[in-house]
């Protein structure tokens, strides 16, 4: 029993004292510390991995990324394109002196995809220009090469017909990519929505109405989707030594059947998806089991 006519100790009134705020905060600072113990477990979990983003496009990153990627042990695959809608995109050469910024403060954790600005494909030089710039490019450590979407989507010859994947112009290049034993990332065609009526699905009306020049429902002479992804197709068995890379589930999100198919047809390719657009498929088609079975990844590229 406390005799309230005696003073307490110093150290026991501030025991007491300390008790006493913990209650009252709910034992916040107890809460935290728990919290903290548990992230940094998620965060060795995670850096035991030794895990890749195998398709990020970086052109600046301060000391706190820098950092982050130390803690993480991530590895990343900074790929280029050439967007000529893009103000920043639209120059080769600016993006590709920040990206060798980036990879060289990144203390090994970041490798280039390279590219090449195919607005130029009616020169004569063309293909000879590309592969001078692309093997350069591989000499100073670049591992694979990126053709985008605008090849297919946007680019026209002087009739007025859409440049493909596999038009004979592009084929010197892909036989350099394959002999210098490098991968070809390619962006063919886009998401089913891109050949409908944005009507259809106000969420990505949003998207095409920001971004007019992807919204082939507009576009009555744009190529159906099928026949950019019949030309890569094409292009990969022209290429049976090329190895090639499909992001966004090589555009074919809404077909896992043909996808897989295609996977077993042509052994060189791989897969890439956003990790949240392959948990989305499965749960709307209740098909993990198949999808996990049949899809195989293209992270392993990111360090050949």
């Amino acid at each position: 029993m406390i005799d309230a006519n005696r003073s307490l100790p110093f150290r026991t009134t501030r025991v007491l004292l300390l008790c006493a705020a913990l209650l009252l905060s709910g034992c916040k600072p107890l809460s935290n510390l728990r919290e903290r113990y548990r992230e940094r477990q998620r965060v060795q979990e995670l850096s035991a991995l030794e895990p890749i983003d195998a398709h990020t496009h970086i052109s600046a990153a301060g000391p706190r990324f820098l950092a982050m990627l130390g803690d993480l042990h991530m590895h990343m695959l900074d790929i280029l394109y050439v967007d000529d809608t893009s103000p920043y995109r639209s120059s080769l050469d600016r993006q590709k002196a920040d990206a060798l910024k980036f990879i060289a403060a990144s203390g090994g954790r970041a490798t280039l995809c390279t590219t090449f600005d195919p607005f130029g494909w009616k020169e004569g030089s063309f293909a000879q220009k590309v592969t001078d710039s692309l093997n350069r490019d591989f000499a100073e450590g670049a591992v694979a090469a990126k053709v985008w979407k605008n090849i297919g989507m946007e680019i026209k010859d002087s009739s007025g017909k859409y440049l493909l994947p596999d038009d004979p112009i592009f084929q010197p290049i892909y036989h350099d990519i394959a002999e210098h034993n490098k991968t070809l990332i390619i962006h063919a065609a886009a998401v089913d929505a891109a050949w409908q009526p944005q009507s259809q699905d106000p969420s990505g009306s949003r998207y095409f109405e920001a971004n007019p020049q992807w919204d082939m429902s507009t576009k009555p002479d744009a190529p159906h989707k099928k026949d950019i992804l019949d030309a890569r197709d094409r292009l990969l068995a022209e290429n049976p030594n090329l190895r090639v890379v499909a992001p966004h589930l090589g555009s074919m999100e809404a077909q896992l059947d043909e996808l897989g198919m295609r996977l077993d047809r042509y052994p060189t390719s791989q897969l890439t998806s956003r990790l949240g657009s392959a948990i989305s498929l499965c749960y709307r088609r209740r098909r993990c089991e198949l999808f996990l079975s049949s899809i195989r990844t293209g992270s392993s590229m990111a360090r050949t």
